[in-house]
């Protein structure tokens, strides 16, 4: 029933006890769980990615646009950490992550991805890890889907964060099915939706959600991260000798994954965009 997870006495002293261990302020709190890591090395969370939160965190729909390795894979499930572990006056208990089309993906993300943002320094405010669910001491849990299994989504009553990643590269029948699996928990704990993707190719629910965003036909906050947000912050000179290479090799290619365009096929008589497998997402 609504609010019996903050009546429960156990969980009102445990999210209580977390709260005290860790910093209200997301910056100080990436410093206590361990910053970011790319190639062996310690990153800062960068003035783009705190705006992007503070903008999640005032926005309860939110769409992003993002340009390939701008960080939000590991970004927003930090900020799903911070908000479980400092924000005990939340109601629910569960945060979501759609990603992949198969669960031994989605448990790998689970898995290999997101647990060890917490194992690295704080092991021990782990309750229990089992395939693609990770609960914490205080009642809190993050739980993957993946799309082969949406209809799981719809019998949950205790969402409070549902992050939908690379939205775009999902069929668009599974696009649509996600779509609907959103508005009816939006409807029943009302929790933090967010939708993350690179484009990919002008149609299906991500493609609408964005564009009907910036023209505020939704209630969707649209997000647009531009490569040039990462040149002296999260690129490496490898990665910009890359992107300098694509943009004269595949100019189609780069305004897709770097330039926040949406680019059908060329030759293609109509616009369809291509669908990859889990092993292939770009993360």
């Amino acid at each position: 029933m609504l609010g019996d997870y903050l009546k429960d006495p156990i969980f009102r002293t445990n999210q209580k006890q977390l709260t005290k261990l860790f910093p209200n302020d997301f910056a100080e709190f990436n410093k206590t769980i361990g910053l970011p890591i790319k190639e062996a090395r310690e990153y800062p969370v960068f003035p783009y990615q705190l705006e992007t939160v503070d903008t999640i965190l005032n926005n309860k729909h939110t769409v992003i646009n993002k340009f390939v390795g701008a960080g939000m894979t590991e970004m927003i499930p930090r900020m799903m950490l911070w908000m479980m572990l400092t924000m005990p006056k939340l109601y629910y208990p569960q945060y979501a992550v759609i990603t992949g089309t198969r669960m031994k993906f989605t448990t790998d993300v689970i898995t290999n991805r997101i647990l060890p943002l917490i194992t690295r320094h704080n092991a021990d405010i782990i309750d229990y890890h089992v395939n693609e669910e990770i609960r914490l001491t205080n009642g809190t849990y993050i739980r993957g889907y993946p799309t082969e299994n949406l209809s799981a989504l719809h019998g949950q009553h205790d969402l409070q964060f549902i992050f939908v990643d690379e939205a775009a590269f999902f069929h668009p029948n599974t696009q649509e099915q996600m779509m609907i699996a959103l508005e009816r928990n939006d409807t029943k704990s009302q929790p933090w939706i967010v939708l993350n993707s690179t484009p990919n190719g002008p149609q299906g629910a991500f493609y609408d959600t964005y564009f009907d965003a910036l023209a505020s036909k939704n209630d969707y906050k649209p997000i647009t991260l531009n490569w040039q947000l990462g040149v002296g912050t999260i690129f490496t000179q490898k990665d910009l000798e890359t992107i300098e290479a694509k943009k004269k090799l595949n100019p189609r290619l780069f305004a897709q994954e770097y330039n926040n365009e949406f680019i059908a096929p060329m030759g293609a008589l109509t616009e369809e965009p291509q669908f990859i497998n889990d092993e292939e997402i770009m993360l």
